[in-house]
């Protein structure tokens, strides 16, 4: 896969995922509540999104993506157009 999206998740809705691009691999990691339709990685509420994408390139540091995009579970605020 040459792109993928990492989303670091606490109790956003996540239907916005939907627009993604097929091609995409979407990697969720949730540090809230288990009552979300999409497979993730659950994770210990520890830091902020920082430490999840941190958690993330640490684990899969042999194998990232070509690229990767990183997003918190709503990054509209951040990135209106995106």
């Amino acid at each position: 896969m040459s792109v993928e999206l990492v989303v670091a998740r606490f109790n956003e809705n996540l239907n916005w995922l939907r627009k993604v691009p097929k091609n995409f691999k979407i990697t969720i990691y949730n540090k809230g509540s288990n009552n979300i339709p999409y497979k993730f990685i659950k994770i210990p509420n520890v830091g902020r999104e920082s430490n999840t994408y941190l958690h993330h390139i640490i684990k899969n540091y042999n194998n990232l993506s070509k690229t990767t995009i990183f997003v918190q579970g709503d990054p509209f605020d951040h990135c209106p157009n995106l």
